[in-house]
Protein backbone atom coordinates (compact mmCIF):
# COMPACT_ATOMS: atom_id res chain seq x y z
CA UNK A 1 0.00 0.00 0.00
CA UNK A 2 0.92 3.39 -0.79
CA UNK A 3 0.91 6.29 2.18
CA UNK A 4 0.78 9.70 1.11
CA UNK A 5 2.55 11.83 3.96
CA UNK A 6 0.44 14.88 5.48
CA UNK A 7 1.57 17.33 8.15
CA UNK A 8 -1.73 17.82 10.41
CA UNK A 9 -0.38 20.41 12.88
CA UNK A 10 2.17 22.71 11.02
CA UNK A 11 2.48 24.07 7.74
CA UNK A 12 5.74 25.31 6.38
CA UNK A 13 5.53 28.12 3.71
CA UNK A 14 7.43 26.16 0.75
CA UNK A 15 3.81 24.65 0.41
CA UNK A 16 2.61 25.89 -2.63
CA UNK A 17 -0.88 26.28 -1.02
CA UNK A 18 0.20 28.25 2.12
CA UNK A 19 -0.83 31.38 0.69
CA UNK A 20 -4.58 29.89 1.51
CA UNK A 21 -3.86 29.24 5.29
CA UNK A 22 -6.23 31.99 7.40
CA UNK A 23 -3.54 33.55 9.95
CA UNK A 24 -6.83 32.69 12.34
CA UNK A 25 -5.74 29.01 12.04
CA UNK A 26 -2.38 29.37 13.21
CA UNK A 27 -1.25 29.33 16.88
CA UNK A 28 2.57 30.47 16.95
CA UNK A 29 5.72 29.54 15.13
CA UNK A 30 7.90 26.50 15.75
CA UNK A 31 11.20 27.44 14.45
CA UNK A 32 13.51 24.60 14.62
CA UNK A 33 11.24 23.56 11.80
CA UNK A 34 10.49 27.40 10.32
CA UNK A 35 6.45 26.43 10.23
CA UNK A 36 3.41 27.67 11.89
CA UNK A 37 1.64 25.62 14.20
CA UNK A 38 -1.60 25.07 13.33
CA UNK A 39 -5.21 25.41 15.93
CA UNK A 40 -6.80 21.76 15.18
CA UNK A 41 -9.87 23.63 17.01
CA UNK A 42 -10.27 26.16 14.68
CA UNK A 43 -13.14 24.68 11.74
CA UNK A 44 -11.48 26.68 9.41
CA UNK A 45 -8.49 24.58 9.07
CA UNK A 46 -10.27 21.46 9.90
CA UNK A 47 -12.34 22.00 6.55
CA UNK A 48 -8.98 23.01 4.68
CA UNK A 49 -7.13 19.58 5.65
CA UNK A 50 -10.35 17.80 4.92
CA UNK A 51 -11.17 19.64 1.57
CA UNK A 52 -8.13 21.08 0.34
CA UNK A 53 -5.46 18.09 1.61
CA UNK A 54 -7.24 14.95 2.08
CA UNK A 55 -9.35 15.00 -0.68
CA UNK A 56 -6.66 15.68 -3.70
CA UNK A 57 -4.93 12.80 -2.28
CA UNK A 58 -7.82 10.35 -1.92
CA UNK A 59 -8.62 11.38 -5.54
CA UNK A 60 -5.19 10.31 -6.78
CA UNK A 61 -5.25 6.98 -5.33
CA UNK A 62 -3.67 6.87 -2.15
CA UNK A 63 -3.97 4.03 -0.37
CA UNK A 64 -3.48 5.92 2.92
CA UNK A 65 -2.10 8.46 4.89
CA UNK A 66 0.91 8.89 7.11
CA UNK A 67 -0.53 11.48 9.64
CA UNK A 68 2.54 14.33 10.93
CA UNK A 69 2.79 16.56 13.54
CA UNK A 70 -0.17 15.45 15.40
CA UNK A 71 1.40 16.54 18.98
CA UNK A 72 2.91 20.14 17.34
CA UNK A 73 0.11 22.07 19.64
CA UNK A 74 1.69 21.09 23.12
CA UNK A 75 4.73 24.06 21.87
CA UNK A 76 1.47 26.70 22.69
CA UNK A 77 -1.20 24.68 24.65
CA UNK A 78 0.41 25.68 27.88
CA UNK A 79 -2.57 24.12 30.22
CA UNK A 80 -4.81 21.07 30.50
CA UNK A 81 -7.78 22.95 29.47
CA UNK A 82 -6.22 23.88 26.33
CA UNK A 83 -4.42 21.21 25.70
CA UNK A 84 -7.53 18.67 25.86
CA UNK A 85 -9.00 20.53 23.43
CA UNK A 86 -6.54 20.15 21.34
CA UNK A 87 -6.70 16.61 21.45
CA UNK A 88 -10.04 16.22 21.10
CA UNK A 89 -10.09 18.54 18.07
CA UNK A 90 -7.96 16.14 16.46
CA UNK A 91 -9.67 12.91 17.70
CA UNK A 92 -12.27 14.67 15.48
CA UNK A 93 -10.62 15.75 12.05
CA UNK A 94 -9.42 11.78 12.42
CA UNK A 95 -12.66 10.23 12.85
CA UNK A 96 -13.88 13.23 9.93
CA UNK A 97 -11.25 12.15 7.51
CA UNK A 98 -12.15 8.07 8.27
CA UNK A 99 -15.95 8.47 7.60
CA UNK A 100 -15.34 10.87 4.89
CA UNK A 101 -13.41 8.57 2.86
CA UNK A 102 -13.61 5.02 4.93
CA UNK A 103 -11.50 2.66 2.35
CA UNK A 104 -7.89 5.03 3.46
CA UNK A 105 -5.55 3.75 5.91
CA UNK A 106 -4.02 5.55 8.87
CA UNK A 107 -0.60 5.68 9.93
CA UNK A 108 -0.08 8.23 13.02
CA UNK A 109 2.81 9.57 14.02
CA UNK A 110 2.78 9.95 17.82
CA UNK A 111 -0.34 11.27 18.64
CA UNK A 112 -0.28 9.39 22.34
CA UNK A 113 -2.78 11.52 23.93
CA UNK A 114 -5.83 10.58 21.65
CA UNK A 115 -4.90 7.09 20.95
CA UNK A 116 -7.74 5.90 22.99
CA UNK A 117 -9.82 7.13 20.53
CA UNK A 118 -8.69 7.01 17.33
CA UNK A 119 -6.60 3.60 17.56
CA UNK A 120 -9.06 1.37 16.22
CA UNK A 121 -9.08 3.80 12.93
CA UNK A 122 -5.38 3.29 12.82
CA UNK A 123 -3.60 1.20 10.51
CA UNK A 124 0.21 1.42 12.53
CA UNK A 125 1.60 3.81 15.04
CA UNK A 126 5.18 5.11 14.16
CA UNK A 127 7.14 7.03 16.32
CA UNK A 128 10.80 8.26 15.99
CA UNK A 129 13.80 8.31 18.17
CA UNK A 130 13.38 5.40 20.23
CA UNK A 131 17.71 4.85 20.50
CA UNK A 132 19.13 7.16 18.17
CA UNK A 133 18.30 10.85 17.10
CA UNK A 134 18.41 13.66 15.36
CA UNK A 135 18.56 17.17 16.74
CA UNK A 136 17.57 19.61 13.97
CA UNK A 137 18.16 22.97 16.01
CA UNK A 138 21.90 21.98 16.27
CA UNK A 139 22.16 19.60 13.40
CA UNK A 140 23.46 17.06 14.98
CA UNK A 141 22.97 13.50 15.81
CA UNK A 142 22.66 11.83 19.10
CA UNK A 143 21.93 9.11 21.83
CA UNK A 144 18.33 9.10 22.93
CA UNK A 145 18.87 9.81 26.86
CA UNK A 146 17.52 6.72 28.92
CA UNK A 147 14.92 8.09 30.87
CA UNK A 148 13.00 9.14 27.04
CA UNK A 149 13.64 6.04 25.56
CA UNK A 150 11.94 4.21 29.00
CA UNK A 151 9.33 6.56 28.55
CA UNK A 152 8.61 6.01 24.46
CA UNK A 153 8.72 2.09 24.62
CA UNK A 154 6.00 1.97 27.87
CA UNK A 155 3.92 4.32 25.24
CA UNK A 156 4.89 1.96 22.11
CA UNK A 157 4.96 -1.58 24.28
CA UNK A 158 1.11 -0.64 25.52
CA UNK A 159 -0.34 0.30 22.11
CA UNK A 160 0.89 -2.71 20.25
CA UNK A 161 -0.63 -4.53 23.58
CA UNK A 162 -3.86 -2.99 23.87
CA UNK A 163 -4.84 -1.89 20.09
CA UNK A 164 -3.10 -4.84 18.60
CA UNK A 165 -1.23 -1.90 16.57
CA UNK A 166 1.67 -2.10 14.15
CA UNK A 167 4.43 0.20 15.61
CA UNK A 168 7.01 1.62 13.35
CA UNK A 169 10.55 2.94 15.25
CA UNK A 170 12.22 5.45 12.91
CA UNK A 171 15.71 6.34 14.27
CA UNK A 172 18.53 8.10 13.12
CA UNK A 173 22.31 7.53 12.28
CA UNK A 174 24.95 8.77 9.45
CA UNK A 175 23.85 6.86 6.50
CA UNK A 176 27.90 6.08 6.08
CA UNK A 177 27.18 3.73 9.58
CA UNK A 178 25.85 1.00 7.90
CA UNK A 179 26.40 -1.56 10.47
CA UNK A 180 25.59 0.44 13.35
CA UNK A 181 22.16 0.82 11.59
CA UNK A 182 21.91 -3.06 10.86
CA UNK A 183 22.65 -3.54 14.72
CA UNK A 184 20.22 -1.17 16.02
CA UNK A 185 17.76 -2.06 13.51
CA UNK A 186 18.20 -5.66 14.99
CA UNK A 187 17.56 -4.65 18.32
CA UNK A 188 14.69 -2.63 17.61
CA UNK A 189 12.59 -5.56 15.90
CA UNK A 190 13.58 -7.83 18.90
CA UNK A 191 11.64 -5.62 21.02
CA UNK A 192 8.45 -6.31 18.57
CA UNK A 193 8.58 -3.45 16.27
CA UNK A 194 9.44 -2.40 12.54
CA UNK A 195 12.65 -0.76 12.36
CA UNK A 196 13.41 2.02 9.95
CA UNK A 197 17.33 3.44 10.60
CA UNK A 198 17.55 6.21 8.35
CA UNK A 199 19.19 9.77 7.76
CA UNK A 200 16.95 12.58 8.80
CA UNK A 201 16.42 13.87 5.53
CA UNK A 202 14.99 10.86 4.91
CA UNK A 203 16.40 10.62 1.50
CA UNK A 204 18.54 7.63 1.53
CA UNK A 205 17.59 3.36 1.31
CA UNK A 206 17.90 3.14 5.03
CA UNK A 207 17.88 -0.41 7.13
Amino acid sequence: KVFAYLSIGEVNSTRKWYKQVDPDWILGRNNVWDSEVMDLANPGWQNFVIKQLVAPLADKGYDGLFLDTMDSFHIYATNQAARDRQAQALASLLQTIRKTYPNIHLIANRGFEVMSTVAPQLEAVAAESLFASWDNARKTFRTVKLEDTKWLMEKLTSLKRDYGLDIIVIDYLPIAHREDARTLAKKIQDLGFVPWVTKPELDGMGV
